[in-house]
């Protein structure tokens, strides 16, 4: 009889811990890069160099890759493909595709950002923000 191998109580809790994060980290990474891009074959190409601008941005504004980036892969009709799952704030930034580069641009288009939403809030949203940051 074969005879199970030894898991001690940290390995098997460090990965209960693991695997608990990624599971969240994916349920905050809703959207498929492939629904904000054109997706057919020869757009494939766009999608991974979207992806990887926003990375890009996204290690220049030192915020984790891990969570708001993952690798999937998808299948059409005649062919697989690499999709990613995105965060919403991820979403965002790809959309803005800001120069990953220019940290003052990138501060720029944040700000204004943050004003247009803030701009489009109800006053009892407003109130509720300002409390929490008391």
């Amino acid at each position: 009889m074969e005879q199970l191998p030894h898991i001690s109580y940290d390995e098997y809790h460090s990965y209960g811990i693991r695997h608990f994060m990624d599971n969240i980290i994916r349920r905050r990474c809703m959207y498929y890069a492939s629904d904000f891009l054109h997706s057919d074959e020869d757009g494939l190409i766009d999608i991974e160099q979207s992806v990887n601008h926003t990375m890009k941005v996204f290690r220049t504004l030192n915020i984790p890759l891990e969570e708001h980036f993952y690798l999937i892969f998808r299948s059409k009709p005649h062919y697989i493909y690499k999709d990613w799952k995105l965060s919403g704030l991820a979403c965002v930034y790809m959309l803005m595709n800001g120069d990953p580069d220019d940290v003052n641009n990138l501060a720029q288009q944040q700000t204004t950002l943050i004003d247009q939403m803030l701009h489009h809030m109800n006053p009892s949203q407003l109130s509720h923000i300002k409390n929490a940051y008391r």
